[in-house]
């Protein structure tokens, strides 16, 4: 069972991690042209890098981000030190809010 679940990119009845963007890139190449397949490809090399290590109580000692958007803060920092080929320790508050002025991203989190 296991095996024929492996097979089909599950384990346990839970998908593989990374399994769907291969799948997804693999499709793309057949699709696109060959500068655009390996354009894809590096962003996704970029977007797979090592990325920051953000504590989430950190992030939910931040005021400024309200709890329904404290996940949208994560995944964004994520993406823009992964794009800056940067992966800094956010561990604290202030290096949450540090991280947030120098992105110029602090004043995007609240809900009005």
């Amino acid at each position: 069972q296991e095996a024929a679940d492996g097979a089909q990119g599950r384990v346990e009845g839970k998908p593989l991690p990374g399994l769907a963007p291969r799948l997804i890139l693999a499709l793309a190449r057949m699709h696109c042209s060959g500068p655009t397949a390996l354009r894809l490809e590096s962003r996704f090399g970029t977007l797979l890098a090592a990325g920051p290590t953000i504590n989430g109580r950190a992030v939910a000692q931040v005021s400024e981000i309200p709890p329904r958007r404290r996940s949208d803060a994560i995944a964004a920092l994520h993406v823009a030190y992964r794009l800056r080929g940067e992966a800094p320790l956010l561990l604290e508050a202030e290096d949450v809010r540090a991280a947030l002025c120098e992105l110029g991203a602090t004043d995007c989190w609240s809900d009005g």
